[in-house]
């Protein structure tokens, strides 16, 4: 059983990042032609370049990784997930070739756990891809269909998912690459260096952007906010890179000293301009991590011979003191972290804050009480939360995580597919705690203190939401695994549990996937979630569109969903066509609802037919079905307008009975179907 649902789990996290990849760079919202042929070809180039056995192919796609944000952007003019689809599909290329066909390299308990948790993400993905476009293909490409109170069509509410899906099945590729690569040799693997390589560039970056140009490479939002992004466009995530990147270049590079010192000294920096609390907390953490290892390894080097570095070190330390002269001036242009700690006020309101975060907290927990079991969705917790605060507040709220990361994966995944990351989590926490390193391993504390950093900050945010990160996590924990001792980082199982684990993590996995399925046609479809937010729901419809006056008007692409929030009881409808031939052969439009039939007419001209509908007292949602006989289109070619047209809708509300009846046609409904 145990061999067994380790091979289910390594086949489906290798089918998922492959599948994923593909339908992201085949049908991405966001995609212009060139990112699309740039995501296809990095994704052959990282299959042809991953098998290389000195692991340069990954190493590439890894030190690319915090650059390509800021450098696409700057191509094409996009922003947002996006910006990661070129990247992320060559490391998936180079990874899915270089360890894709292997069995686990984890150890067994961990392999377990995560194997698990890769089969929750493997069955919930596309049960939530097709509960988001309301189980109708065709909804990809409907501009109309806005799933939540965070105004995302369903193909973007699609394309985030996949990317929240694909960022953590990836990260979990590489994690297994990785320890691979610690277990067999005793060099660290190149693709480690090209972490702190690609961050320290951005770094270069950040410093010249907190000194002379905050909108370099950047984003008009995060200059106002006086913080500097590097290449990553997201400050906060820029700013834990720099605070892993400095102390672990520092610690690899230590026999280069002048080098070290710099590389550590321009990290900082940058992290500092960036002005994000938790990095600093990882930063700190770097610190004490830094220190002890590097007494550690001094201390086991009593038979080393006296250093006669001296002037290198004495040229280092002067070098090192230039740059950080030159980074508390640099830094004057930029917040600062510590500026932005102290803004936190040191009451009990102040801490209660820190916990609930803006609402983004609560409303995490409410997700958890509505749907323990199973949670919203990988990804959705973002998408939701808008409706929650909608109902509660009658506010927008911003489109972000709940503030803390196992609080975020219990809400989206539930009690059920939860628990094996969160039990794995609770494990490396263990073995962070109370493992000692191996023998002669002393560079086990950096990543031993850098992980505890990242768990820290986690409580009060989420930065291994940030793709990069979630490879620096993972990183860290193969690290700091493969050099320490103790049962927690050698996974050790005892004889019979492997297969009892399995067989209980088998029936979580399978009941949370169900449960999954359940609540999609239900509490969780997107419908069912429009009527809890009061909010309309269109589908098979193109955008709005300005129309004379202040209201505007949509046009069908044929059959139409209409779902419209009541505000009032009186409705009134507009419709026409357009189709230049409607009077020698008109078109019938139907307009139906569970109330009874609103309009069954042909319509032989441009000219609007102006329907009022009075609805039944307690109606809250309007549910209807618009028909047009037949479609036009505009123009066969672009640049004219390819769309297939059918009728021209426009609804308002009307505050009386008496607005209604004036209307050349008034329809009262006196019952609905449930």
């Amino acid at each position: 059983m145990t061999a067994a649902f380790e091979r289910a789990s390594k086949i489906a996290l290798v089918a998922s990042v492959a599948a994923i990849t593909l339908f992201q760079l085949a049908f991405h919202p966001d995609l212009t032609p060139a990112l699309q042929w740039a995501g296809l070809g990095a994704l052959v180039l990282g299959a042809l370049v991953g098998p290389l056995a000195s692991g340069l192919g990954i190493a590439f796609w890894i030190a690319v990784a915090p650059l390509a944000p800021a450098l696409l952007r700057l191509a094409t003019g996009r922003e947002g997930p996006v910006l990661d689809v070129v990247w992320m599909a060559g490391l998936a290329g180079a990874l899915l070739r270089s360890g894709g066909r292997a069995g686990w390299s984890l150890p067994p308990l961990w392999r377990l756990l995560l194997g698990g948790w890769a089969l929750v993400l493997t069955l919930a993905w596309p049960i939530v891809v097709a509960r988001e476009l309301d189980f109708h293909w065709h909804t990809l490409h409907d501009d109309a269909a806005v799933n939540s109170w965070a105004m995302l069509t369903a193909a973007r509410v699609v394309a985030w998912s996949l990317y929240v899906t694909q960022t953590q099945l990836l990260g979990l590729l590489w994690f297994d690459w990785l320890w691979g690569c610690f277990s067999r040799q005793a060099a660290v693997p190149r693709a480690m260096h090209a972490l702190w390589l690609g961050v320290t560039m951005a770094s270069v970056v950040a410093i010249y952007q907190g000194w002379i140009d905050l909108t370099f490479l950047s984003t008009a939002f995060w200059a106002n906010e006086r913080r500097a992004t590097g290449t990553l466009l997201d400050a906060n995530g820029y700013g834990m890179l720099a605070a892993l990147a400095a102390p672990v270049a520092c610690y690899w590079l230590r026999r280069r000293l002048p080098l070290a010192l710099t590389v550590l000294a321009v990290n900082g920096l940058g992290l500092w301009m960036s002005g994000s609390r938790t990095a600093l907390v990882g930063a700190v953490a770097g610190a004490l991590g830094l220190a002890a290892s590097t007494l550690s390894v001094r201390r086991g080097r009593s038979s080393d011979r006296p250093d006669q570095r001296k002037p290198s070190r004495v040229a280092a330390v002067f070098l090192a003191t230039v740059v950080v002269l030159g980074a508390l001036f640099a830094a004057g242009s930029t917040i600062g972290p510590l500026r932005r700690i102290a803004e936190v006020p040191l009451s009990r309101a102040g801490l209660a804050g820190l916990w609930s975060r803006g609402g983004y907290g609560t409303i995490a927990v409410q997700m958890l009480r509505e749907t323990p079991w199973t949670g919203v969705g990988p990804g959705m917790y973002h998408v939701i939360a808008p409706d929650y605060w909608r109902v509660s507040r009658q506010m927008t709220l911003a489109f972000d995580n709940a503030q803390n990361w196992w609080r975020h994966q219990a809400s989206e995944l539930g009690a059920l597919g939860a628990l094996p990351v969160l039990a794995w989590s609770a494990l490396l926490a263990a073995g962070v705690l109370v493992a000692g390193p191996r023998q002669g391993r002393a560079d086990a504390w950096l990543p031993r203190a850098l992980l505890a950093g990242i768990g820290v900050a986690s409580l009060v945010g989420m930065p291994t939401q940030n793709p990069v990160v979630l490879l620096w996590f993972f990183g860290l924990a193969a690290w700091w695994g493969t050099t320490s001792a103790g049962p927690v980082p050698e996974g050790r199982l005892r004889p019979g549990v492997g297969q009892a684990l399995a067989s209980a993590l088998l029936l979580l996995i399978v009941l949370h996937a169900v449960g999954t399925a359940v609540l999609a046609r239900g509490w969780l479809s997107v419908p069912e979630r429009a009527r809890r937010a009061h909010r309309d729901y269109i589908v098979g419809a193109y955008d709005l569109e300005p129309l004379a006056g202040a209201t505007s008007f949509r046009w069908t692409s044929g059959d139409a969903r209409f779902l419209w929030a009541v505000k009032t009881r009186w409705l009134l409808l507009r419709l026409w066509v357009q189709h230049p031939d409607a009077a020698t052969s008109p078109v019938r439009v139907i307009v139906d609802s569970r109330c009874g039939l609103v309009v069954d007419q042909e319509l032989r001209s441009a000219a609007p037919l102006n329907v009022a509908v009075e609805l039944p007292d307690g109606v809250e949602m309007l549910e209807a079905t618009v028909r047009a006989s037949r479609t036009w289109q505009p123009s066969a070619h672009p640049p004219g307008d390819t769309r297939e047209l059918g009728v021209a809708v426009v609804s308002d509300w009307l505050k009386n009975a008496e607005d209604a009846r004036e209307q050349p046609r008034f329809v009262a409904l006196n019952r609905c179907d449930s």
